[in-house]
């Protein structure tokens, strides 16, 4: 996990010249710690200059004065200034981190850091002001790519989860299994007591192999066959967690691998080697299994779906016939995964150390 910056923005105020006034919030906070990810114990005290430009009506920078005696900040300071830019700044003083959020005022709107509201959102502003309190300015105004992460923190998590695992999977307890790259993850873990008792009390086992795959993708398979997921969370102001729950298909979850991003030809060009293929009646295990030792590319059975749909592979027959044709293995695969009830497809992934595999799932 990389650190906050100190310092993220750092702008010169050109032509501020005169002191308004200086407001003792009336509900300040005082100075709070932070227990993010780069100042655990450090007191955190927050100065909001405002600044109001000299050609403003008469009382606009005392209006805003009353107003902001509300938001949070320990210090509120009125300048008048010609300044275009709201800034921030953090400075060490010993035991004490002083934070300097500068806003501007203009056209009736405080512009901040990250943010513009009215005289009349103060409860808006003191949300505001606290983020950057909690989580500086580049996390507070970063745009969130995913998971209500930064760029920066999905990359870290993604490089994190990235770590190969280094020992065989294949008839572990699912439940062991789950709980050991769960401390493998290298972040904090999140889990509610249901999530926990099924996990502890878990029978079934791991049937596939998982050694050399990425712990991030590993956890995914391992806790989707228990019913459970796991997803990215940061609070503000604290490190980001993994929070284990059950499944549910309407929030997001970290997934099983990602979609590669060439095409699936460029990506497995083993998949469209043309063969003669003639199967009646053969277990679709033994001939996906053939199939998987020609292409070189490993094949991973969504197992709690399948199994959830009712669909017993086991005991599952095919056929496959085209006289005086050659199939490649894409479409022989295609074909005799539309012949389960329900139906079942591929899907070409990649699992965040890098590693391709075909993902067999159900349709829908």
């Amino acid at each position: 996990m990389q650190k906050l910056l100190a310092a993220i923005i750092i702008l010169t105020l050109t032509s501020t010249y005169c002191v308004g006034q200086t407001f003792k919030p009336r509900y300040g906070q005082g100075s709070s710690q932070r227990t993010g990810d780069s100042a655990r114990t450090q007191n955190r005290s927050l100065e909001l200059r405002v600044l109001v430009d000299d050609r403003s009506s008469l009382g606009t920078s005392h209006d805003w004065m009353q107003a902001l005696a509300e938001v949070g900040a320990d210090r509120v300071v009125a300048e008048t200034s010609r300044a275009r830019k709201p800034s921030f700044e953090e400075f060490d003083s010993g035991s004490t981190k002083l934070l300097t959020v500068v806003g501007i005022v203009k056209q009736g709107k405080l512009h901040l850091p990250g943010g513009k509201f009215t005289i009349r959102q103060v409860a808006a502003i003191r949300a505001h002001l606290q983020k950057l309190r909690d989580d500086g300015a580049e996390v507070t105004v970063a745009e969130k790519v995913a998971f209500g992460l930064t760029a920066k923190q999905l990359v870290a998590l993604h490089d994190q989860l990235g770590l190969k695992i280094t020992s065989p999977t294949a008839g572990q307890n699912a439940g062991k299994l789950a709980s050991t790259l769960m401390k493998n993850s290298g972040y904090p873990i999140s889990i509610d007591r249901t999530s926990q008792l099924v996990i502890s009390s878990a029978q079934s086992t791991v049937d596939i192999e998982l050694e050399g795959y990425s712990i991030g993708t590993g956890l995914a398979i391992a806790l989707r066959q228990l019913g459970l997921v796991f997803e990215p969370v940061r609070p503000q102001g604290q490190k980001v967690k993994l929070v284990v729950r059950a499944a549910d298909e309407k929030t997001k979850n970290w997934p099983v691998g990602w979609p590669v991003s060439e095409s699936r030809k460029k990506a497995a060009p083993n998949l469209f080697v043309k063969v003669d293929v003639q199967a009646a009646e053969t277990p679709i295990l033994d001939l996906l299994g053939a199939i998987e030792g020609r292409i070189e590319i490993p094949l991973i059975y969504d197992v709690a779906k399948i199994s959830e749909r009712g669909v017993d592979l086991a005991s599952t027959k095919v056929s496959f016939s085209r006289p005086g044709k050659k199939s490649s293995y894409d479409m022989v695969m295609d074909k005799v995964l539309n012949q389960c009830k329900p139906k079942l497809k591929s899907e070409l992934k990649i699992d965040e150390a890098g590693k391709r595999f075909l993902w067999i799932t159900t349709r829908n």
